[in-house]
C-alpha cells in the first residue's frame, strides 16, 4: 500500500457511510477497509482520523502478521477478473506503525 495524503472527509460522512468490508484491530486503533462496486476505488479509514487512504477497488479483508499489515482485494478472485477496474491478485503490505501513524 502506498501512503498518500488522506482524502479529507467529514466525521459525519465516515460515521454514516462507512460500509466496512474488512477490519484491522491494533492495540489502539481500528482500520476499516471499505469498497463499493467493482468500478470505484476503495478507502482505508483509521479510527482516530477524519480522512482516509485511497486504495485500489474492491478492498476486503485485513490482518497483521509481525510488524506488517496486509490488505486483500476481492478483485483478485476469478469471478471478478473481467469486471473489476483494476484487479489486484496480490496482497498489499505496509508497516502497521506507518499505516496507523498520525504523521504525514
Amino acid at each position: 500500500m502506498r501512503r498518500k495524503r488522506p482524502h479529507q472527509t467529514s466525521a459525519s460522512h465516515v460515521r454514516d457511510n462507512l460500509k466496512a468490508q474488512g477490519l484491522l484491530v491494533t492495540e489502539d486503533k481500528f482500520v476499516f477497509s471499505t469498497s463499493a462496486t467493482t468500478k470505484n476505488r476503495s478507502n482505508l479509514y483509521i479510527s482516530d482520523r477524519v480522512g482516509c487512504f485511497r486504495a485500489p477497488s474492491m478492498s476486503e479483508g485485513m490482518t497483521t502478521y509481525g510488524d506488517n499489515a496486509y490488505l486483500l482485494f476481492e478483485s483478485g478472485a476469478q469471478v471478478y477478473e473481467h469486471k473489476a477496474t483494476n484487479p489486484i491478485k496480490k496482497l498489499h503490505r505496509a508497516k502497521t506503525s506507518k499505516l496507523t501513524s498520525t504523521d504525514f
